[in-house]
């Protein structure tokens, strides 16, 4: 038996190399894997190949000369796993006389032919989507004939390429082919899920489109776009911008010179420029003359559904009288999307009972509420099947992508994700962030970048993953978080350093932290990394250190030795000694006395020895504190420990003359709610909100009075969570404030 592969380095870790494959069957496959995990210290999944020369490929952590040694004895390994007998046995004959009729022999035989094609594997042609993100950026860049290229191959998925068109034309003013596209693709693209974004720049078109030249229909094909759109974007809170548009374009010029009385549809059409508490009134009026009339109800309970009133809409959706299959469906989807959205799964297993021929949409709709009941193997079959016949509803894709995810199927699990991401990035959850992210950095496509990865690591802390998942997903994800942005020149990979080390604190994992430390102290040593930002990193460890013997030794060691480096330069400069050597000594009188009085010690011993040889050594031991007057500026943290905000307010109260000063505790200490977060930070000049890895129940509180506009003053989030951090980045801040 022989084995065809291609190795080639990957990119991403120069310890690895990208080994591609054609196997003949799964159980090869598996063999093979089994065989490489034996001889290699780390072996990826198994994944499929994008070449077509090669069925899957794995990362094997080795070298391609590694590799060539050990292939002979690696393909002997595994033909004794795949080798298939020379004779297989036959079945008995079974003789058609046996079977009691011709009839149920026939079924028989249907039978028996469906579970043939049941099991025949299924040939399908891997497909790439498309970042909506890449697309601008490429534009912008000057390279739209490129992007519209690329968008042609038959390796882009359909519905990305289509989603990425209108985005293309959009972004380069090409109003005519937008239009032209969504007329020929109406159902496509009404089938792709639904965005605010997407909806503007349709909308959008046909507007430019008919202004430009004078097509008086271009107005009403926008009404009926967004008509079929808004529903759903007011149920997102996405619909404004498009109601903008329409108000816009339909503001009355010169009237007509005969009064034409305005048909349902055009009456309709106008209400929907509206916000949906004013829709309702005037939809209701309308009801009165229209009733049953199934356009009228669908306005209406859209209205109400986006509203908060589902109750009102269920009403509005099963009153209607429609008069054809396709409204029905249409009634049916709103009210079994209405029934998903609060979770009335079993409603819509009732509105929408099993039938083979129901159509994608509904299938979809169908398989989402069995698939969030339970009964995943049904709910994906009928997922599957509404996403093979081009289905896209924002319904399918959250329980189709962690569906495939469980199923090990991780490259169709990753296509959904990415429409996700692009489409309805609210519907992200910890675990969805995690599997988007480890999977686009093990198979990067040319489409995502660096920091995009890094941003959904980012997104995963901020949602809580850390205190809600597994450790090892953590542990993967806060290590990769900080490897990202660090491979950019980002400064957040601080951030994300000093996360990860108040985690391995947190759970007392004391290898993997002394691992770190190490690595951190390697960097500062051939300054790749400065004193001080080495010393805020680890000045959130100092809280945990207190209550922990393990990562107090490992924190005064490491204060130790930066203290006698960072004194060793000074001096050597001829030079006063940083005021952060101050603030570490001060924390090496709770950590370990012993080494704090080394240090003072060292430093007197030192200047000493320098004018004893003849040398200058500078009046000024450290350097003074800046001069900041705090005495005007009204001051509120927000979350921190104890002991932070306590220091904090030493030091700024001591030092620079802060008067007013409030404080919020996280819930943990004190009963916390919104009433009393407003009460304490709506009059205030400057609102420092400081969170760990963990984050706390009060920055959503914030985040909410930001965005209402209660807030006048600075809100600011600090990077650094130790109490020096705190406090320079407070003065820093309070400069600009002032």
């Amino acid at each position: 038996m022989s084995l065809s592969y291609r190795a080639a380095p990957n990119p991403n870790n120069t310890d690895q190399i990208r080994l591609f494959v054609r196997c003949a069957s799964d159980m090869q496959a598996e063999s093979l894997w089994r065989a490489l995990r034996e001889r290699f210290p780390w072996v990826s999944r198994r994944m499929s190949s994008f070449d077509p020369a090669f069925s899957a490929f794995f990362f094997v952590q080795a070298s391609e000369v590694e590799l060539q040694s050990a292939w002979p004895q690696i393909v002997a390994a595994v033909a004794p796993a795949t080798a298939m007998p020379t004779t297989a046995p036959q079945p008995a004959p079974r003789a058609a006389s046996q079977l009691s009729d011709l009839a149920a022999w026939d079924r028989g035989f249907r039978a028996a032919v469906r579970q043939v094609h049941a099991e025949i594997p299924r040939q399908s042609t891997a497909t790439q989507e498309v970042s909506l993100g890449w697309v601008v950026e490429q534009v912008r860049a000057g390279n739209a004939d490129e992007v519209e290229s690329l968008l042609g191959q038959p390796t882009i998925s359909p519905s990305s390429a289509l989603r990425a068109q209108i985005a293309l034309f959009s972004e380069t003013g090409q109003h005519e082919r937008v239009v032209a596209l969504v007329e020929s693709r109406r159902r496509e693209v009404l089938a792709l899920p639904a965005s605010g974004l997407l909806a503007e720049q349709i909308v959008g078109a046909y507007l430019e489109f008919g202004r430009a030249n004078a097509v008086e229909d271009a107005l009403r094909g926008a009404q009926q776009i967004a008509g079929a759109m808004l529903p759903e974007l007011e149920r997102l809170r996405q619909a404004d911008h498009v109601r903008d548009l329409l108000r816009r374009a339909l503001t009355p010029g010169q009237p007509p010179d005969e009064p034409v009385a305005p048909t349902l549809r055009e009456q309709i059409a106008g209400i929907i420029r509206v916000a949906p508490a004013d829709q309702i009134a005037a939809l209701e009026v309308l009801r009165e003359d229209h009733a049953g009339t199934v356009e009228l109800h669908l306005a209406l309970g859209a209205a109400y559904a986006a509203a908060g009133q589902p109750d009102a809409a269920l009403e509005a959706y099963a009153g209607a009288s429609p008069h054809d299959d396709t409204e029905r469906a249409e009634l049916l989807g709103r009210r079994a999307e209405l029934l998903l959205e609060s979770r009335g799964y079993r409603e819509v297993i009732s509105l929408l009972p099993a039938d083979d021929d129901m159509p994608a949409d509904l299938a979809a709709l169908r398989g989402a509420a069995l698939y969030w009941l339970g009964r995943t193997a049904e709910g994906r079959t009928l997922l599957e099947r509404a996403w093979a016949e081009g289905e896209r509803r924002r319904a399918l894709l959250l329980p189709l992508a962690r569906g495939r995810a469980v199923a090990g199927q991780d490259d169709g699990a990753l296509q959904v994700y990415r429409l996700l991401l692009d489409n309805a990035p609210d519907l992200l959850e910890p675990q969805d962030l995690a599997r988007l992210a480890t999977g686009l950095y093990l198979d990067r496509p040319g489409d995502i970048s660096t920091a995009q990865i890094a941003d959904l690591c980012e997104r995963y802390v901020k949602q809580g993953g850390p205190t809600t998942r597994s450790e090892t997903e953590v542990d993967d994800i806060l290590s990769l978080r900080v490897r990202l942005w660090a491979s950019v020149g980002d400064d957040r990979w601080l951030t994300a350093q000093a996360d990860r080390l108040e985690w391995l604190a947190v759970k007392m994992r004391a290898e993997a932290l002394r691992t770190e430390l190490d690595a951190l102290r390697e960097q500062s040593q051939r300054g790749h990394l400065q004193r001080q930002a080495h010393f805020e990193i680890l000045e959130g460890l100092e809280v945990i250190a207190l209550d922990e013997p393990a990562t107090r030794a490992a924190l005064a060691g490491e204060y130790q030795a930066l203290s006698i480096a960072e004194v060793d330069a000074a001096l050597l400069r001829n030079e006063p000694i940083p005021a952060f050597v101050q603030a570490m000594r001060r924390s090496l009188h709770f950590l370990d006395r012993p080494s704090a009085d080394f240090i003072a010690e060292y430093i007197d011993d030192e200047r000493a020895r320098l004018r004893s040889g003849g040398h200058e050594a500078t009046a000024q031991v450290f350097t003074p504190a800046q001069d900041i007057d705090l005495s005007a500026v009204r001051l509120t943290i927000v979350g921190g420990h104890v002991a932070t905000r306590r220091e904090v307010r030493s030091d700024l109260c001591e030092r620079y003359g802060l008067i007013h000063y409030e404080e919020i505790p996280p819930s943990s200490e004190a009963h916390i709610d919104h009433d009393l977060v407003r009460d304490r930070t709506t009059d205030r000049d400057l609102v420092v909100v400081i969170t760990g890895y963990t984050g706390h129940d009060l920055t959503g509180h914030v985040r909410d009075l930001q965005r209402s506009g209660e807030l006048p003053g600075r809100v600011i989030w600090p990077r650094c969570r130790g109490k020096s951090g705190v406090v320079r980045e407070i003065l820093e801040a309070s400069v600009q404030t002032v």
